[in-house]
């Protein structure tokens, strides 16, 4: 029965890919929209692992995920339009040694669909950008990396999205606004990053030390176009955990730099570079509930880009009811200074709730205040409905 049940998935996904292999690589029409791609899909980002159940055959699992998301602007909107967002994913993992083949080796391959009516950031107006979903409406390859186990770490290559690794801020994934899923001094001064491209990255374990060194093609839109003429940005990313029975702290420091031709910057955005900070301070017990903490701090030393500076605080607290244990309020602060002269730095307020249902599906609501809005003297207040499953 699993056999039936896994060609049939096998042959929906072929079916997938041929109707789709003409969009991929097709670039978005407007290519002054600095954020191109999003940053993870709602179950992945939450999970981050495998994430269904289905069997595993000869070392190869099927893997899919259907999201959607409504944006809804509520007060001091540009625009009094919503927003709908779906997007689903499918593809395969290999596994070499369930394969028969030699130990530690997994290969990864994804294609992504987005169709999306409307744009949350020319509704609202804003600068760090409300929706983690949100993209231009276009099929393209989101997974082709080969991953291996090597002595003391993990080597990957080949085309994926390097927001995946570096900056992340666990305890943040479940918020939508963009700044706490990469900080906007990365994400908003480097046109394109969150989107997949072509790269490799090496995670390396010394001690109580976790290093990560990535290197990225600077357009990564253009994934298969010229892709080692337009540009790089590279990561040093170090990071310490200390964990006890009643608590998990860990501590990353980053450096990163992105690298771009002159004859391209007009299109392509200057070349700049940056540091960041994450704190987060997990799983502190308070009878059966759960609280954690975070902290982000960025900057942009050459104040190139139109941010110059990120602050970001929130936490996370969970263990509402004993038979949902993952189901979690999160909040959080973000506020980024901008370059533009005589503007206000803008300041997002956020409150999520994460609520997993059965079978690997959630549903978040979200709230974003927005305090001077793109460094101006307007307000606005954002309502988000989002849901996840995967198969």
């Amino acid at each position: 029965m699993q056999y039936r049940r896994f060609g049939w998935l096998f042959t929906t996904f072929l079916l997938v890919f041929v109707n789709q292999l003409s969009a991929f690589g097709a670039s978005p029409a407007n290519r002054s929209i600095t954020r191109l791609g999003f940053r993870r899909l709602y179950i992945s980002r939450l999970f981050r692992r495998n994430l269904g159940r289905l069997p595993i055959y000869h070392g190869v699992r099927l893997e899919a995920e259907l999201d959607g998301q409504a944006v809804q602007p509520i007060i001091n909107s540009l625009r009094p339009t919503n927003t709908i967002i779906g997007a689903y994913q499918f593809g395969f993992s290999l596994h070499t040694r369930q394969a028969g083949l030699w130990s530690g080796g997994h290969f990864v391959f994804a294609i992504l669909n987005v169709v999306t009516s409307g744009n949350p950031d020319v509704a609202i107006g804003d600068i760090q950008g409300v929706s983690s979903l949100y993209e231009q409406t276009r099929s393209r390859f989101h997974d082709i990396y080969f991953r291996q186990n090597v002595p003391f770490g993990v080597f990957r290559i080949g085309i994926m999205n390097g927001s995946d690794f570096f900056d992340v801020t666990g305890l943040a994934t479940s918020l939508q606004n963009l700044s706490f899923n990469l900080t906007p001094t990365i994400g908003d001064n480097v046109a394109g990053f969150s989107h997949t491209g072509a790269g490799f990255m090496i995670r390396l374990k010394a001690r109580s030390l976790v290093w990560r060194v990535g290197l990225y093609q600077g357009d990564p839109v253009q994934t298969f176009d010229q892709p080692f003429d337009r540009g790089a940005i590279g990561f040093l990313e170090v990071d310490r955990t200390w964990r006890n029975a009643s608590r998990e702290i860990t501590v990353k420091a980053g450096v990163w730099h992105y690298w771009q031709h002159r004859r391209l910057r007009s299109t392509l955005g200057p070349s700049v570079g940056g540091v960041y900070g994450i704190a987060e301070w997990r799983d502190i017990p308070i009878r059966r509930y759960r609280l954690g903490f975070f902290a982000q701090v960025a900057g942009n030393p050459e104040s190139r880009g139109p941010i110059s500076s990120y602050l970001g605080f929130g936490g996370q607290f969970s263990g509402f009811w004993a038979q949902h244990r993952r189901d979690a309020l999160s909040f959080g602060i973000a506020r980024a200074w901008l370059n533009t002269a005589r503007t206000m730095a803008e300041t997002t307020e956020e409150v999520a709730f994460v609520a997993h249902l059965p079978d690997r599906m959630i549903i978040e609501p979200d709230l974003q205040w927005i305090i001077h809005a793109n460094g101006g003297p307007r307000n606005a207040l954002v309502a988000i409905l989002g849901a996840g499953v995967a198969f």
